[in-house]
């Protein structure tokens, strides 16, 4: 009778990584090879937004390492179960929500893996943060979520709600703060152009001078998507009724002052500069992070009680528009039938469509 083969266990009783002994050293160096072309595949078509999602998922690695006196966040040690039951306890313990949890699981695995890549070949790292290492940190996560829920816990964290939308009521709010200074100019322009767009911040702190072209209506935007630019989104922004919130006179007022100074304007150059403590305009981009960090500055400035933040702007003129969902998936980039896209236009019709309106309350 032949043996019943057993399953491959990547971890033996003592938790250290157990190697085929049937694989020979020709075998080892093809599959080698196999992995090595997939992972560079995988890093190609992965997208940018997730490749920084990871970047930043490694980053709390690395920082629960060092808590935990593990000095070595890449090594092999760390590829266990147990580690990454650890890491999403400790996450939890923090007051991270459910979902962000899992995600940072997934992008610490990934971290962990490339690390090990380069110290001991794809094939090796593979083989040690192989598919599945982190269903044990799932399955403590999703038992100490029911029991938050049951014990009368609320949502945490990011998860008690979206970011609140940004209106046109809360943008001229937020535009009044705008003073006629370099930063004042920027920020009423990126304002106010990034609520017509409904960009995205990353969108926005990629934008080039070339990339808004006068036009008599207005300005078209393109938003370019790869490292390429290969992919391209045009909007037409029209001139807006009021002055102050208008992103065409909003956007010619900044550029206009740009070119008095002595920072580059050329078709290539940033849309969105940094500006000093002192007021003076410099060559480097803003970031999507120096973005966000703007419309909260300028929320608070406002008085706004509420923590607003750039993901408002792209949902606000989502939420205010009464263009029908197809033209406002098409400006904004979602895919047709995008679920947060109808989540922003049921909260329009929330109170447009509202049936305790007009009934004489």
């Amino acid at each position: 009778m032949n043996a019943v083969p057993q399953r491959f266990d990547p971890h033996d009783g003592s938790g250290t990584p157990a190697v085929p002994s049937s694989v020979d050293e020709r075998t080892r160096a093809l599959w080698r090879s196999a992995d090595e072309v997939l992972a560079d595949v995988r890093e190609a078509v992965r997208p940018e937004n997730t490749k920084r999602a990871y970047t930043q998922d490694w980053a709390k690695w690395q920082r629960w390492a060092t808590l935990h006196g593990r000095p070595d966040p890449g090594a092999a040690e760390l590829a266990h179960p147990l580690r990454f039951v650890e890491f999403a306890a400790w996450l939890w313990e923090n007051g991270a929500p459910a979902a962000t949890v899992r995600r940072r699981l997934a992008g610490a695995a990934e971290g962990l893996r490339a690390a090990l890549a380069a110290r001991h070949g794809a094939t090796e790292a593979h083989r040690l943060v192989y598919p599945g290492i982190t269903a044990d940190a799932q399955a403590v996560l999703a038992a100490a979520e029911k029991t938050w829920f049951e014990n009368g816990g609320r949502t945490r964290g990011a998860e008690r709600g979206s970011a609140p939308v940004i209106t046109v009521t809360v943008l001229r709010q937020l535009v009044d703060t705008c003073g006629d200074d370099a930063a004042g100019l920027r920020d009423r322009a990126l304002l106010t152009l990034a609520y017509s767009c409904l960009s995205r911040r990353s969108e926005q702190a990629r934008l080039q001078i070339g990339d808004v072209t006068l036009v008599p209506e207005g300005i078209d935007v393109d938003f370019w998507t790869g490292k390429s630019r290969a992919s391209r989104r045009t909007v037409a922004v029209p001139y807006g009724r009021h002055r102050e919130t208008c992103p065409v006179r909003s956007w010619t007022a900044w550029l206009d002052f740009l070119r008095t100074g002595a920072t580059p304007t050329g078709p290539g150059d940033p849309a969105w500069r940094q500006v000093n403590r002192w007021g003076h305009v410099l060559t480097g981009a803003l970031s999507a992070q120096a973005i966000g960090d703007m419309v909260t500055r300028r929320a608070t400035e406002a008085g706004l009680a509420l923590h607003y933040t750039a993901h408002g702007l792209r949902a606000g003129l989502a939420t205010d528009s009464s263009a029908d969902d197809r033209a406002i998936a098409r400006r904004g980039g979602w895919a047709e039938g995008s679920r947060q896209l109808g989540k922003y236009r049921r909260e329009k019709d929330r109170w447009n469509d509202n049936p305790a309106t007009d009934v004489g309350l």
